[in-house]
């Protein structure tokens, strides 16, 4: 993961995209958990939230393979259709936990 150019994509030196990636890295555990509370609870509501919450801070920090997966839940959450849910969100925290361990190194 190139931190570098990922913050220059955004106009941002890497120190800075670095810093919202420990923010992102910190919410987005957050927001992990509940959606998956969400799901064994069967709460849209906040199984959109979640997704939603993922999907844009993904979104603005480039971060597209996350970004995509939580569009997807979160399609799947409007439309009341789960079918792919439960693997899409191990998907999606593999990849989480990519950026995360990335960070940690």
């Amino acid at each position: 993961m190139n931190f570098k150019q990922l913050g220059a994509d955004l106009g941002l030196e890497e120190d800075e995209y670095r810093e919202l990636i420990d923010i992102f890295i910190e919410s987005t555990g957050v927001a992990l958990k509940q959606l998956r509370n969400a799901i064994t609870e069967n709460d849209f509501e906040n199984m959109l939230l979640s997704a939603h919450t993922i999907k844009g801070a993904s979104g603005n920090l480039g971060l597209k393979d996350i970004n995509a997966l939580a569009c997807k839940i979160e399609l799947q959450v409007i439309n009341e259709k789960l079918d792919s849910i439960y693997e899409d969100i191990k998907d999606l925290s593999a990849y989480f936990k990519r950026i995360e361990s990335f960070v940690s190194s």
